[in-house]
């Protein structure tokens, strides 16, 4: 009876029953202690891997807080870049040169635009052009619109 209920205790713990002839109750005993300890350092591993999961993806979200913190401040100082040499004396100087050849093309083209000028600025105030739309069409679009405008429609 002793035997039989050490042998329900073994099999509980998962040690595997001792053989007949070759095993002593000594051998079993360590056996299941042996599988114990396994099954709570496996357990234990277990949930250590898992507090490391944890800290790691919450490491992984404050670096990835940190990159688009990065990112955003990078992208401000570039636009600010952009801005101060948007604003400096020699790109002034660039676009209001470049303003002046173009109005002087469009004088060639249409030597009245000037008595247009008033409802053309009003039309470029509304109308932004396309991102492909050259100066020149842009201005042909603005002429053409206050030119129709300013012309009186015949009565029909």
């Amino acid at each position: 009876m002793k035997s039989a209920a050490i042998a329900c205790l073994l099999f509980w713990i998962g040690a595997p029953p001792p053989t007949l002839a070759q095993d002593s109750f000594a051998d079993a005993f360590i056996r299941g202690a042996q599988a114990g300890a396994a099954i709570r350092q496996s357990q234990a591993l277990r949930q250590y891997y898992a507090q490391q999961t944890q800290l790691v993806e919450a490491q992984t979200r404050a670096i990835e807080a940190q990159i688009k913190q990065l990112e955003d401040a990078e992208k401000r100082a570039q636009e600010a870049k952009v801005k101060a040499q948007a604003n400096s004396p020699e790109a002034q100087a660039a676009i209001a040169k470049e303003v002046e050849v173009l109005l002087g093309v469009f004088t060639v083209i249409h030597p009245d635009w000037k008595q247009f000028e008033a409802p053309m600025i009003a039309f470029g105030q509304k109308v932004v052009p396309a991102g492909n739309t050259t100066g020149i069409e842009y201005l042909e679009i603005l002429y053409t619109l206050a030119k129709a405008k300013a012309t009186p429609k015949p009565a029909s």
